[in-house]
């Protein structure tokens, strides 16, 4: 499981200052994405202790657009809001962070810097509102209602642990698989739209059938009609 959040922000160390869309996240946020990176390496657990410098990685896309593939990209600074933030590695191509599967305000639509996320002892218990999300990977067997059941048990642990910061809180914790989050709403519509699609397919395909059928019995009357008036 990791911890995330993020928005638009202004990258401008360099002219011309560009808004681009970022996330904050735990070292997990890359292992359950199963990311691997191009150039350099990806945040370590190291990363997530207090006192760790933020550190950056940037997307395939950013890299090329940006700073034209510079292979000597890994420990330059890049800057965001006038904040310095040394580059530790550029994820492998295809790893898209898309604004509609990473849904953390802003209205980004692709998220194109990842900071890490160091965690003081003090910020860890600290139980005021914060605007995180949350993204986990299942173990292979486990299924979506067991690991409900194990966050409800957490859940009520920690409605039930007399924290005064949760005192008259609503604590639940809901396991929704990530395609659901993306396609929840019009799941219907784009099966109905696949379906229309497949007709459409096969209708197609039956009439380039008939097209072909025909053109070979044309061929065939053509063929005899030639051999007979030989004879």
């Amino acid at each position: 499981m990791a911890l995330f959040y993020g928005g638009p922000i202004l990258l401008n160390l360099h002219e011309p200052a560009e808004e681009v869309g970022f996330l904050i996240a735990q070292a997990s946020f890359f292992r359950v994405l199963g990311a691997k990176p191009q150039l350099g390496r990806l945040f370590t657990d190291g990363d997530d202790e207090g006192g760790a410098p933020i550190v950056a990685v940037l997307t395939h896309e950013l890299w090329q657009r940006r700073y034209g593939g510079d292979p000597d990209i890994i420990g330059k600074v890049v800057g965001l809001d006038f904040y310095p933030y040394e580059v530790v590695g550029v994820l492998e191509p295809g790893v898209l962070l898309d604004g509609e599967v990473f849904r953390v305000g802003g209205g980004m639509r692709r998220y194109e810097i990842v900071l890490s996320m160091p965690r003081t002892a003090d910020r860890m218990a600290d139980w005021k509102a914060e605007s995180h999300n949350i993204i986990g990977k299942l173990w292979a067997g486990v299924s979506e209602a067991r690991a409900q059941a194990e966050m409800d048990v957490i859940s009520r642990r920690l409605r039930e642990s007399g924290l005064q910061q949760l005192q008259g809180a609503s604590v639940y914790v809901d396991v929704v698989p990530l395609l659901d989050e993306v396609v929840g709403g019009v799941r219907t519509g784009l099966w109905m739209l696949l379906g229309a699609t497949g007709l459409l397919l096969l209708i197609a395909c039956m009439n380039v059938a008939n097209l072909l059928f025909s053109a070979r019995r044309f061929a065939a009357t053509r063929a005899g009609y030639l051999r007979g008036d030989w004879c």
